[in-house]
């Protein structure tokens, strides 16, 4: 387990790619809309993978592969730029596209021109592409090669580290812009490019909810992906603990104390502990959050608050008012 910047990376891309205003958009959908412009990541005809391309390759090349294989669609973007970064490399490539062979036009083309050796599954269905390559690379392997297998759109936990850091460029792109999203929209097809905003998102917390409109797959099965990719990738870089979960920590092992002395001096604890607890750690909780900023705004006062600095306001609340009850309480009846 290690840190992002410890990874091994082969820079393919120009970044940062452009964070731009779509005013005519947003006029028509109501809502000020921006986009990331990957489709500037400049290398080939650009687009998003080549960022997880970059760690792809790295990763490859620190098994000693010499020959890259993966595949998709004739048409797949990450097929063609795979056989074009892998020319970069001196590597070779085979590309698996599933269906019967066709003519080479556009990236098909293309992938050929950059010396790909193209096989194609004679079916269909898409998922029969990651069973070839499977096939392909143990064929490779007898034969003397050292291949690196990646199955479609490199959606694996090491490609999903492109957007990861991506999410950490969007993070200094919108602090410097001023700008507080309430969402990122995305197409999710592989779920890569998904599964790594997801991870950065749970890293950095930004404010903002990603959402992927699927494009091939189910969206259960979209669901599951990304979380397990996301997962991956997350514990390939070793994702820190935020402030939050580090106070969480320090008040439960605070209880877990107080506990323990009243216990050992034979004091039954009473429930006066528990509303203290809450109250302490959830002004804690609303303090830390309003120094980290958090954008993930709340539906009352106006957006004034974060949703948890809301609950955190009406657990104190809480708390007080059951302390004072049990002052009430314990008072002795009048005479």
């Amino acid at each position: 387990m290690t840190g992002l910047l410890d990874v091994p990376r082969v820079p393919l891309a120009t970044l940062p790619t452009p964070l731009q205003a779509a005013p005519r958009l947003s006029a028509a959908a109501g809502a000020e809309v921006w986009l990331k412009r990957d489709d500037l990541t400049g290398f080939g005809l650009g687009g998003n993978k080549v960022r997880g391309l970059e760690y792809v390759l790295a990763d490859a090349e620190r098994t000693g592969c010499d020959v890259l294989v993966t595949g998709g669609g004739p048409q797949s973007n990450w097929a063609m730029l795979a056989a074009l970064a892998a020319r970069t490399r001196g590597l070779d490539c085979v590309l698996v596209s599933f269906g019967r062979p066709v003519p080479p036009v556009g990236n098909h083309a293309l992938a050929e021109l950059a010396g790909a050796t193209l096989r194609f599954t004679g079916d269909d269905d898409r998922s029969a592409v990651d069973r070839v390559v499977g096939e392909v690379a143990a064929d490779l392997r007898a034969q003397g090669r050292t291949p690196y297998a990646v199955g479609r759109g490199g959606a694996t936990g090491i490609g999903a580290l492109g957007y990861v850091a991506a999410g950490l460029e969007l993070a200094g792109q919108l602090h410097r812009t001023g700008l507080r999203p309430a969402q990122l929209w995305l197409a999710t097809g592989s779920c890569g490019t998904h599964a790594g905003l997801s991870a950065a998102q749970a890293w950095l917390r930004p404010g903002y909810e990603v959402v992927g409109v699927t494009v091939s797959r189910p969206a259960a099965e979209c669901r599951e992906r990304v979380r397990r990719i996301a997962d991956e990738a997350a514990a390939l870089i070793g994702t820190p603990l935020v402030p939050t979960q580090l106070l969480e920590m320090g008040a439960d092992i605070a209880l877990a104390a107080v506990l323990t002395w009243l216990w050992r001096r034979g004091k039954a604890p009473d429930g006066s502990v528990f509303w203290w607890y809450m109250i302490l750690y959830s002004a804690a909780r609303a303090v830390i959050e309003h120094w980290r900023g958090d954008t993930i705004r709340g539906l009352w006062f106006g957006g004034a608050l974060s949703t948890s600095q809301i609950l955190s306001a009406v657990a104190i609340l809480l708390g007080i008012a059951m302390l004072v009850r049990g002052r009430i309480r314990a008072r002795p009846a009048a005479a």
